[in-house]
């Protein structure tokens, strides 16, 4: 295909995305006047063309996972966000003016979150931002972004707790895309409950960690399933071998791993390593994913392992453009980021302005439909309910075993 006809190809794909909103239409933008039938007699002398005007860019920022163990997560994100920017540009920019995204790095650690999101605000002069991708960081940021009167739309974390404390009664500013742990908890434990009468969790030491195994506890116990021990890891951690022994002595059903891929595979592959490799296992982070498969390297590390997210592989034009462009598959932390950046776009359109209030004023009233992800709108606590995936790890290959829709 030539590059002509990839412009024409994105535009395209661009203006369809954006055209499933059903939100008020955005305010139009004057055309250009039309050029007389025939041309004025031409000066003797002619003038000097005057510049052309440089068009105000819209600035949307991300505060990300950019260093770090986990800042893999991150290379994804700015990946996914460099084809958002293009594509969205291609089409003619938001409102007739280019698109900028700035990053901010928070390492997945609340202090320095708390850094990014003030340097995006307060330094860049965003519109808008998306982040912060762990719940910890989102938890700490949540006032910052509050105070300064500016939306933040996370796209990553999943602790209950950022709803509960977001839209009506709470802050007015704080918009969550992914799904919660609380409302995966509720289908995936019946899943789980089905398979095994027994079970560890292996979950991370911070809000979204905790978080999560709380709403598993609770889920699992009143679906039949005895817990018999929650671990903690800290995230780069490199040994779990005291912790596998333990789990062994146990002797569960099965194991949830509440992780990231890069935690999840160290301990998969030492559970390989020590022989630990009758458990079921499950997964509620990116467990299941190319990621994971790509770092641990041999296909029968927890293969049949299942996972419930907030999206799998389908397909799509955005996977195929993303191989084409980066080379490797895309996975979770490009996703969710690519299509918050038309959410973004696109209330921002509906809008009329970049103005940072009615932007959250548009966020309110968004109704979009994203194929990738299923219906887009943002309840009384600024959560929206896209459709939930399980998916399955089979001989090295990620296959999707349901997509259930939450919106109802």
């Amino acid at each position: 295909m030539s590059k002509t006809m990839m412009k024409l190809v994105v535009a395209m794909l661009v203006g369809a995305l954006l055209a499933t909103a059903c939100a008020p239409a955005a305010t139009p933008v004057p055309t250009a006047a039309v050029p007389p039938t025939s041309a004025p007699a031409q000066p003797t002398t002619l003038p000097t063309a005057a510049p052309t005007a440089v068009k105000e860019p819209i600035r949307i920022g991300i505060s990300g996972i950019f260093s770090g163990s986990e800042s893999i997560q991150g290379q994804e994100t700015k990946q996914a966000a460099t084809m958002a920017e293009e594509d969205i540009n291609a089409a003619g920019g938001i409102l007739g003016r280019p698109l900028e995204i700035y990053y901010a790095d928070n390492a997945c650690d609340p202090a320095q979150g708390a850094t990014s999101v003030d340097e995006l605000i307060d330094v860049d002069k965003v519109a808008a931002i998306i982040g912060d991708f762990c719940s910890g960081v989102t938890l700490t940021t949540m006032p910052i972004i509050q105070s300064a009167g500016i939306v933040q739309l996370e796209v990553n974390g999943t602790d209950k707790s950022i709803s509960a404390q977001s839209g009506v009664g709470g802050n007015i500013w704080q918009f969550r895309l992914n799904l919660d742990d609380g409302l995966m908890a509720q289908y995936f434990s019946k899943t789980i409950a089905q398979e095994v009468k027994s079970i560890v969790i292996v979950t991370s030491n911070d809000d979204y960690g905790h978080s999560a195994a709380q709403a598993f506890t609770t889920d699992l116990t009143q679906d039949g399933v005895k817990i018999l021990s929650t671990e903690y890891y800290t995230y780069g951690q490199a040994d779990y071998r005291p912790m596998i022994t333990k789990i062994q002595a146990e002797n569960p059903g099965g194991l949830l791993n509440v992780a990231d891929f890069p935690d999840a595979a160290i301990l998969a592959t030492q559970m390989k390593e020590m022989g630990v490799t009758n458990l079921k296992i499950y997964g509620r982070g990116t467990v299941v994913t190319k990621d994971f498969e790509d770092l641990v390297k041999d296909p029968t590390i927890w293969d049949g392992a299942k996972e419930v997210n907030r999206w799998a592989p389908q397909g799509s034009d955005l996977e195929k453009r993303y191989q084409a462009m980066w080379g490797v598959p895309i996975d979770i932390p490009a996703v969710l980021p690519y299509y918050a950046i038309f959410v973004l776009a696109q209330a921002i359109t509906n809008a009329g302005t970049d103005n940072r209030a009615a932007i959250r004023e548009a966020l309110t009233k968004l109704h979009m439909n994203i194929p990738d992800l299923g219906p887009v709108s943002f309840d009384d606590h600024n959560q929206a309910h896209t459709d939930m995936f399980i998916t399955q790890l089979q001989n090295g290959k990620v296959v999707t075993l349901q997509r259930i829709p939450t919106s109802q």
